[in-house]
């Protein structure tokens, strides 16, 4: 985050984002883009590099394209990112995401830059690759960071009582016995977790 790029030649370009913003911008007559990547949507002082501000970082790469020749009716914007990622926890990080999504879309449109697609919000964080030739972008979700996972309920209905687990593995009785619970991220989507929660008899 906090870096534009812009070339005449195609590249492909790189990034992975999770609060952050990614804004993968290209010239459909010319074949050429780049990508602008911000952390915040306005700037204050716990960063440096004002490319680190989405309300700086669009209209930096904006000038870039103007100067290269680009007319407005033939530049298309992809946004991706914008997420809440099941790791943040304050609920001012959890807004963040939500702002740099609603800048990106106020600045395209002041400038009358026409949005082709986005992917944006979602509880995972995302890896890009764009090609700045095709406009093509492609998109991998990944898993929390660290495989965190938030605080979940386990209903045991044999013994007619709930256990709350937060780590990936955590042992416990149930009746009688000792048994061990483990609660692992299988796959995550925009809208929902798939958790696999098991238990196992811990050995004697």
């Amino acid at each position: 985050p906090g870096k534009i790029f812009f070339h005449e030649e195609p590249y492909i370009v790189t990034a992975i984002v999770g609060s952050c913003v990614a804004v993968c911008i290209y010239d459909i007559e010319k074949k050429a883009g780049g990508m602008c990547h911000y952390n915040l949507p306005f700037s204050n002082q716990s960063q440096n590099g004002e490319n680190n501000y989405g309300e700086f970082a669009i209209i930096n790469f904006l000038k870039k394209l103007k100067n290269s020749g680009s007319r407005k009716e033939n530049v298309r914007a992809k946004i991706v990112g914008g997420g809440q990622p099941l790791d943040l926890v304050k609920e001012s990080e959890k807004e963040v995401g939500t702002e740099n999504i609603k800048l990106a879309i106020e600045i395209l449109e002041k400038f009358e830059i026409k949005i082709a697609g986005n992917s944006t919000g979602g509880c995972c964080g995302k890896k890009i690759r764009f090609n700045t030739q095709t406009g093509d972008v492609q998109i991998k979700k990944t898993a929390p960071r660290h495989g965190v996972l938030p605080p979940l309920k386990v209903i045991d209905q044999q013994c007619e009582r709930s256990q709350s687990i937060s780590s990936e593995v955590q042992n416990f009785n149930i009746g009688e016995a000792p048994f061990q619970m483990f609660c692992r991220l299988e796959s995550c989507t925009d809208n929902a977790q798939v958790v696999n929660i098991g238990r196992t008899r811990c050995a004697e």
